[in-house]
């Protein structure tokens, strides 16, 4: 009975050597799914991912490991690309950078139906994370991209190894709040119509997003040679991501205006 046993496996052509074989192979096949689906969202260059129905476009540069580095850029509604021209090639030597570009934003796609929130960025970012298949992501929040930064952190601590926050927002509403003062005083006419557009029962002292647009260029842009700078840049985004939708929209927003009302 063992001579036989011994006798049926060591001769490839027999039947029970090929079911093992098989069997052997879809093991492999099985436990190395998930992981090579982990490398291949980490693969160097461009990316598209849909996720909570919209497809999300990011690029992945850098050193080949290592915990990635994803970049949260402001606005909302910036855009990643002139943060990965101007600081990815010296954060590239030394890290796994992954260029993000925020749902409505850059070269991703705006919610058919106008979905935008806070939240709904947050598990935007949760289940990228998910799908880099990475336990710990490092976090640069740029403007507005802090304000994601620390609430995604706040959230889930456990999956951010390190958090830069660049020109941070610590408080939203106040930062709103304080642009109103300021565009009652150096614009008492354009104030009083972001006045009126204010909802009602709304907290906010003005719709600061129905200032004009020099208003709102002047103050992200204080130097209107940077302002160019950063148009031709942003001029690189795909052409479904570009729309003349209200500040903070740049080049590159293509979802609604923002609400006065956070």
């Amino acid at each position: 009975m063992f001579v036989r046993c011994d006798f049926w496996l060591h001769f490839p052509g027999r039947p029970l050597v090929r079911l093992l074989r098989l069997l052997f192979l879809l093991l492999i096949a099985f436990t190395a799914t998930p992981a090579a689906a982990r490398n291949a969202a980490l693969t160097p260059g461009v990316h598209e991912v849909v996720i909570n129905g919209v497809r999300l476009w990011y690029r992945v540069a850098g050193q080949p490991r290592g915990t990635p580095v994803v970049f949260l850029h402001g606005g909302p509604g910036q855009g990643s690309t002139t943060f990965a021209r101007f600081a990815g090639p010296a954060l590239e030597r030394s890290h796994r950078m992954v260029y993000l570009d925020q749902r409505g934003s850059g070269r991703s796609e705006k919610h058919w139906a106008k979905r935008y929130s806070l939240d709904l960025l947050v598990d935007d970012l949760e289940k990228l994370r998910r799908h880099l298949g990475a336990d710990r992501m490092n976090l640069i929040g740029h403007s507005f991209g802090t304000v994601l930064g620390l609430e995604y952190a706040a959230r889930y601590p456990q999956h951010v190894s390190h958090l830069v926050l660049a020109g941070a927002v610590v408080d939203f509403p106040e930062i709103l709040d304080l642009g109103c003062d300021r565009l009652a005083r150096v614009d008492p006419q354009s104030h009083a119509k972001a006045l009126e557009r204010l909802p009602k029962g709304s907290p906010r002292r003005c719709h600061i997003f129905a200032a004009p647009r020099s208003f709102i260029d002047g103050n992200m842009y204080p130097d209107p040679a940077i302002m160019k700078l950063v148009d031709d840049t942003d001029a690189a985004c795909s052409t479904r991501a570009r729309s003349s939708a209200p500040w903070p929209s740049r080049a590159c927003w293509s979802g609604a205006s923002p609400s006065p009302s956070a």
